[in-house]
């Protein structure tokens, strides 16, 4: 079922798929732009697929000297460190100084287990307290960086500290492999959740500064679920004649991995999926971003392409954040179309995506922006 943000229809009650397409797309032939991680899929691909990469005696194969740098470039850590003398007012000094103490740490961890691999050899175990603290530092680290990307991509001009820098120095096939095993995990399978904590074991040897009682446990579902009301929402929609796109700020090789080896395999083609690249040192992949990554106003620029590629309008954008997806929603409300949101508790997104309503209110927008829950079930 299906809410809408505000309007003739009652505002917060449920309506078919059925009902509001037939009302508001009465036009078969458009184009259709959705992100992937959070919304054509509950998860997040690429955190997924990070945490693959642990069991991997290679991801350690890094000097902690570069590692460092990998995971904190210098003109990031500057700002960091500026923001943590309260010297950046957009940034919250109390986050900054946080990021900085999760990067020694993780930095350390990586460091330590880097020996014991040197040691006694490649096999590598989630659940040991080291991997197990590195692992749930690293995921709280993402997450601030995810909350500050508004003001980081604004200093930046458009640039972002992807995750996928940790893909430096591994071929095409090394990432692609990994994308399937992740797609391949199911209910029942060892590992199919983590418990991610932080251990007082390392704070005292390994002279770690974030202790448990600054970052609670967590248990963490590595199994991909799909949202199966997005998935049947864009399966109508295909199935009626619309030119469906992927267009996510993931890079091209997961994206097209996740796509071909779930139900959405009748989407997997190249041209169907605009993706973020890395560079390529030759048959490797690099540390940096190929161009700007697909984030914000490039998802509108990407919509422009396909516009012009296809002739037809672009007019549905499937989306779950404001600072990502909101560009490509608010340019579908303009086309005359609608903005599908992908969200947990209704009236917390409403509050959140209210600001595009108030822009573009006239002419009944309100009736046209939707609000979708994540599904609990929707195995691979």
């Amino acid at each position: 079922m299906i809410r809408t943000h505000n309007s003739s229809f009652e505002t917060g009650a449920e309506y078919t798929q059925e009902e509001l397409i037939e009302e508001f797309l009465p036009d078969k032939k458009i184009i259709v732009g959705s992100d992937m991680d959070g919304t054509m899929f509950n998860n997040d691909i690429g955190v997924l697929v990070f945490l693959e990469k642990l069991s991997d005696p290679t991801f350690w194969k890094f000097k902690t000297s570069r590692f460092k740098s990998l995971l904190l470039p210098i003109k990031y850590r500057r700002v960091f460190q500026e923001g943590a003398t309260g010297s950046v007012s957009e940034l919250d000094q109390r986050k900054c100084q946080f990021i900085l103490n999760l990067w020694e740490d993780i930095c350390d961890l990586y460091r330590r287990q880097r020996e014991i691999l040197s040691s006694n050899g490649p096999r590598i175990h989630i659940h040991t307290p080291i991997v197990n603290e590195f692992a749930r530092k690293m995921l709280a680290f993402d997450r601030l960086l995810i909350e500050m990307e508004r003001q980081l991509i604004s200093r930046f001009k458009g640039e972002l500290l992807m995750r996928t820098r940790f893909f430096a120095d591994k071929g095409v096939q090394d990432v692609e492999e990994l994308t399937k095993k992740v797609m391949a995990r199911e209910i029942g399978d060892e590992d199919s959740e983590m418990d991610l904590a932080v251990h007082d074991d390392n704070r005292n040897e390994y002279n770690q500064r974030i202790s448990a009682e600054d970052l609670e446990p967590i248990v963490y579902n590595r199994i991909v679920i799909i949202n199966l009301h997005v998935a049947a929402l864009i399966k109508q929609v295909f199935d009626r004649g619309a030119a469906v796109r992927v267009i996510t700020t993931n890079i091209q090789n997961n994206a097209l991995g996740a796509i071909n080896n779930s139900d959405y395999s009748y989407l997997n083609h190249r041209r169907t999926i605009s993706a973020s690249s890395l560079r390529m040192n030759g048959d490797r992949f690099g540390s940096k971003m190929d161009g700007m990554p697909i984030f914000g106003e490039r998802k509108v620029d990407i919509a422009r392409e396909i516009e012009e590629a296809k002739k037809r309008k672009f007019k549905v954008a499937l989306g779950d954040s404001f600072t990502n997806d909101s560009p490509m929603g608010k340019y579908a409300l303009e086309n005359g179309g609608v903005f599908v949101i992908v969200a947990d508790d209704y009236e917390e997104a409403r509050q959140k995506f209210n600001p595009i309503y108030e822009e573009l209110g006239a002419n009944g927008v309100g009736e046209r922006i939707w609000y979708i829950e994540p599904t609990e079930i929707g195995e691979c």
